[in-house]
């Protein structure tokens, strides 16, 4: 394990956020070989190190922290029904997403004869769907025509002055959340991730997610 902490910025809400991944599909239209499928990701990961890193936490201050990994790998499932693609989706969230100890990307992959369909589901603290969809793009590129991706250093906001302009809070949530981490602070009170994730299961287990899909295409899309 390499010692590099890369300190992000964050609220232990923000952190915690229970569900929050983002999900993309893409169709690659090439014969689909294994060996050739593990070598673009393992070339994908590389290019960016949030791909092998863990968070973690510092016990003495509390700080949060990516930590890059030497021998961290995304996970790749391979399934055989692309129409169940969704059902995937559900039972990945489901299980919970413990960033501690997995990969912050996870991959599924259903072959077909002649071309394949591939799943990348992104926690949140990855990247949002735009940066999912620049990773999907890299890994089709390389996949198919062997670009390289470019290697990304990763920009973390690390304090106030890292976040951009206009994003501040609004006073009265400032205000709220202020309120809140010294009402904890002076209580002594701390959620540590075990409890959280616990906590996280739970919820999902008892209140069941409706997603929506919607279908756009050519002009619009553009």
């Amino acid at each position: 394990m390499k010692s590099i902490k890369n300190y992000v910025y964050t609220e232990r809400a923000h952190f915690m956020c229970p569900n929050m991944h983002f999900g993309i599909m893409a169709k690659i239209e090439s014969n689909y070989d294994e060996g050739q499928l593990k070598q673009s990701i393992d070339t994908l990961q590389k290019a960016h190190p949030f791909l092998q890193s863990l968070i973690a936490e510092e016990t003495d201050t509390g700080r949060f922290y990516y930590q890059i990994q030497d021998y961290l790998n995304i996970p790749v499932m391979v399934k055989e029904e692309a129409a169940l693609w969704q059902q995937d989706y559900e039972e990945i969230s489901v299980r919970g997403w413990n960033v501690m100890n997995e990969c912050l990307l996870k991959v599924v992959v259903y072959p077909k004869e002649n071309e394949f369909q591939i799943l990348f589901i992104a926690h949140h603290l990855l990247c949002d769907g735009r940066g999912l969809l620049q990773l999907a793009e890299e890994f089709a590129e390389h996949y198919a025509n062997g670009v390289i991706p470019q290697f990304a250093p990763e920009r973390l906001i690390q304090c106030l002055n890292d976040l951009p302009s206009n994003s501040d809070l609004p006073l009265i949530s400032k205000l709220i959340i202020g309120d809140a981490n010294r009402r904890w602070k002076k209580e002594g009170q701390q959620v540590m991730y075990e409890e959280y994730s616990t906590f996280e299961r739970a919820y999902i287990q008892k209140h069941k997610m409706k997603r929506e899909i919607f279908t756009i295409c050519n002009q619009e899309f553009s």
